[in-house]
């Protein structure tokens, strides 16, 4: 069986992302439940039920609100960094096979990293077609995740604040949430998994990569 290599390590690279997305999600739960487990084991110790709400308290807002927002951070900034190194290589694979044929690929210095691939697309037209239609929710966690790395999250303190407060409000699993900073739920998440494979699936086959539907990786 013929495999493209390039498409096929991002695309089993987007699978692991999913599966490592779901182990994360279900540590967390455990971890909730047993917080939860053990609060109620103590109850005993606090003295005043204002002591004891307070706890419970505290308990949501860690477990509901805190650790999943951080936790979810961590995967979108993860998430990002591997579509940074696939659509470098894609584009140096472009180069390579001679289906773009002028100039290397280098980041805008007033781009983003995916503002300056989408710009190295249309050096051939029928992938620059192609992918036009599913830019935007790449371009839209890639604002996401320069909020949060270097602003932690806090949409007013980040240059372009408007344009998350935009996607925020026009995204499904994205809210304004604790402390005024960028709420993930897992259906955003999940959602982004999903456009990534779209996108990758329909640049491979605007440039002729070889499908490798049917190919099943071998797992441990």
């Amino acid at each position: 069986m013929h495999i493209d290599w390039e498409r096929s390590e991002t695309s089993w690279l987007l699978m692991d992302l999913d599966r490592y997305l779901d182990t994360m999600e279900a540590a967390l739960e455990d971890t909730r439940a047993l917080h939860r487990s053990t609060l109620r084991a103590s109850e005993h110790e606090y003295a005043e039920e204002a002591e004891w709400d307070e706890a419970w308290r505290e308990h949501y807002r860690r477990f509901d609100e805190q650790f999943p927002t951080k936790l979810r951070y961590s995967f979108l900034i993860l998430l990002h960094s591997y579509l940074e190194a696939r659509t470098r290589s894609f584009c140096k694979e472009l180069l390579s096979r001679r289906i773009v044929t002028s100039g290397s690929f280098t980041k805008r210095r007033r781009k983003t990293h995916l503002e300056s691939v989408e710009e190295f697309f249309s050096r051939y037209r029928p992938l620059a077609d192609a992918a036009r239609p599913h830019w935007g929710p790449l371009l839209a966690h890639e604002q996401l995740r320069n909020c949060i790395v270097h602003h932690n999250g806090i949409i007013k303190d980040y240059r372009h604040a408007d344009r998350i407060y935009r996607i925020v409000e026009g995204t499904e699993g994205l809210s304004c949430g604790y402390d005024g900073e960028i709420g993930v739920g897992l259906s955003y998440c999940k959602q982004t998994i999903a456009a990534s494979k779209v996108f990758f699936d329909t640049c491979f086959d605007a440039a002729g990569f070889y499908s490798n539907k049917g190919f099943v990786r071998e797992t441990a």
